[in-house]
């Protein structure tokens, strides 16, 4: 990804994100960050970028264009690809899959997109501990269909499956939306550089914040119910932790309070429970 990635500097105004490919001297796509939360804007404009555009578009040279306008490359290659009629800005989402884990605590998802260059937006999901980008990457078109080929036989099985693009992309935006509020890695310029590019992608189809539905009575009632009778413990002390535990997953798991993962075993163990529950000796006792 390094190798597509290069950051243009505009020493009055920011910077925007731009990737290249080297088999095009155009620049495949124009990633302004501020763009991606609303605000856009370009440098400059008037007569002579159009009239430059025109000339880029018609085959000539970027850097005969730059030298006869008196414009930077960067100029160009970023007002070609922010022009409404521009050829390099045109990306469709042609399919997306979406791999999740046995216990839904981590997603894979994959946008393929068609245009100059198709290529596969892969964004990692995890959810123990809360929503969370872990990696966003570009990878070579037709991934998800290597997917079974490339996901290692002693790893966690992960089955994959296609799904509207615009689900799968509202996915994206939930997931970057928690990300930029809980651990933006500002100081990472990788994932800085791609996470700009995935909202640029998915800014539109950032969906409401979900709202917290609690587990109903009757349902609370059963599980307990059911785990108080699968062991010899006395009832009132296995009673405890099957309560804490229903807690914990309804306040704290976003897959629900009976998506149970190892993390979220070892979060519950070795984060939360020593924070925030309070137990009597039983519970000590008893605790896993």
């Amino acid at each position: 990804m390094q190798n597509y990635l290069r950051r243009v500097h505009f020493a009055h105004d920011g910077y925007a994100e731009v990737i290249t490919l080297p088999q095009y001297r155009v620049a495949e796509v124009m990633i302004d960050a501020r763009h991606a939360f609303g605000r856009p804007r370009f440098a400059r404009g008037g007569a002579e970028i159009e009239d430059a555009i025109d000339l880029f578009r018609a085959g000539e040279p970027v850097d005969v264009v730059a030298e006869e306008y008196g414009l930077t490359r960067d100029e160009i290659e970023c007002a070609a690809c922010r022009h409404p009629n521009s050829r390099v800005g045109a990306w469709t989402a042609a399919s997306a899959w979406r791999a999740v884990d046995v216990w839904d605590s981590e997603q894979v998802l994959l946008v393929d997109y068609d245009g100059p260059h198709p290529h596969t937006l892969m964004a990692q999901v995890l959810k123990p501990g809360g929503l969370m980008i872990g990696k966003i990457a570009v990878l070579e078109p037709g991934a998800a269909a290597q997917w079974d080929q490339r996901h290692e036989s002693d790893e966690v099985p992960m089955p994959i499956s296609q799904a509207p693009v615009a689900e799968v992309l509202a996915d994206l935006a939930d997931a970057l939306r928690t990300t930029d509020i809980t651990w933006p890695r500002n100081d990472d310029e990788d994932f800085v550089d791609n996470r700009a590019l995935a909202w640029s992608r998915c800014r539109d189809h950032l969906p409401a914040w979900p709202e917290q539905d609690s587990l109903p009575e009757a349902e609370r009632h059963r599980l307990i119910q059911e785990f108080t009778a699968a062991n010899h413990l006395d009832v009132d002390v296995s009673r405890s932790p099957a309560e804490l535990s229903l807690d914990y997953g309804e306040g704290c798991m976003v897959s629900g309070p009976l998506a149970w993962s190892p993390d979220e075993v070892m979060l519950l163990l070795t984060d939360w429970l020593p924070r925030k529950a309070v137990l009597d000796a039983v519970g000590r006792r008893n605790r896993p």
